[in-house]
């Protein structure tokens, strides 16, 4: 009786001091509420739902957490965020304070099974998600067919990306990430062996009315053929600061590690261009709209021609 009482009030703190949590593990059932380690939901998805029902009913804008213990999770189709959702991995599975954890030696992956997206964030000019983030997961082994991102689709979608490791997707439009009417903070993660065929953007596919910063971020192995970009195609503004891109390759008929299409602004500050194979940046430049590259404090070299 007196360990319950213990363990309700620190639940009590806990939501307190970060809101709102839903709880994931392996270990979980998706007929559990959800509300403590002990009674985790299995599936992510499940405990999107369940925070974004909470959402709407609260009804004050506040952001409910999901804590997702460290494992492998495949939900079968592509999971699905939604407004006001913050989804933290990195947790072993009993902590009561979100900076107990300890991500690096916690790894929670979220696998496309290599089937399917990892994430389609698809929403339209009427029903847009805003205020969410995803943090310390590893995005991997999504698929996805033309218009749409290996490892996740965002439309309409304001989102926050940090400490995560993008690897080993694969997509037509774009192996990693595609963005369309959108705005994405990206930091301190990674975009590794992603790959698209027939497509805009190894890494990911930035394009026409969205927005994108990137910083402290590492492009690296990822591949493109026909026309593509390894790392990426910006037909957008992009701000890349303190990114290292290298180890890139495109076919003989792909353009290069980074494509900015006549349309597309980015700027580039502190970052590094390394054995990259093709053109380390392709620029499309009809004379049309400006300028659309900057490069400052960079360093590029070894790269193809």
């Amino acid at each position: 009786m007196k360990k319950s009482l213990i363990i309700a009030l620190v639940l009590s703190l806990t939501n307190l001091l970060f809101g709102e949590v839903f709880y994931v593990s392996t270990t979980g059932s998706d007929s559990n509420d959800g509300k403590s380690w002990e009674s985790a939901f299995a599936d992510v998805q499940t405990a999107i739902d369940a925070a974004h029902n909470l959402v709407r009913e609260n009804h004050d804008g506040n952001s409910v957490e999901i804590w997702v213990a460290k494992g492998v999770y495949k939900h079968g189709t592509a999971l699905r965020l939604e407004s006001n959702i913050s989804l933290c991995g990195g947790f072993s599975g009993d902590e009561t304070s979100k900076y107990d954890r300890q991500p690096e030696a916690n790894e929670t992956i979220l696998d496309g099974d290599n089937s399917y997206s990892v994430f389609d964030n698809s929403f339209s000019s009427d029903y847009e998600m805003s205020n969410s983030s995803i943090e310390w997961f590893i995005i991997q082994n999504g698929k996805a067919d033309f218009s749409y991102g290996g490892a996740m689709t965002c439309r309409y979608v304001s989102l926050n990306i940090s400490n995560c490791k993008i690897i080993n997707n694969y997509g037509s439009g774009s192996g990693g990430i595609l963005a369309y009417n959108s705005y994405l903070n990206i930091k301190d993660s990674e975009f590794i062996n992603n790959k698209v065929a027939n497509g805009p953007g190894g890494a990911f596919w930035i394009s026409s009315t969205s927005t994108a910063s990137f910083s402290n971020c590492t492009i690296s192995s990822n591949s493109a053929t026909t026309e593509g970009a390894a790392g990426g195609i910006l037909t957008s503004e992009c701000r890349f600061d303190n990114c290292t891109f290298y180890n890139n390759k495109t076919s003989s008929s792909g353009r290069s590690t980074i494509f900015i299409s006549s349309r597309g602004t980015a700027y580039f500050t502190n970052c590094t261009f390394y054995r990259n194979q093709g053109m380390f940046c392709y620029i499309q430049d009809d004379g049309t709209y400006g300028d659309i590259g900057d490069f400052k404090n960079c360093i590029i070299w070894n790269n193809g021609e």
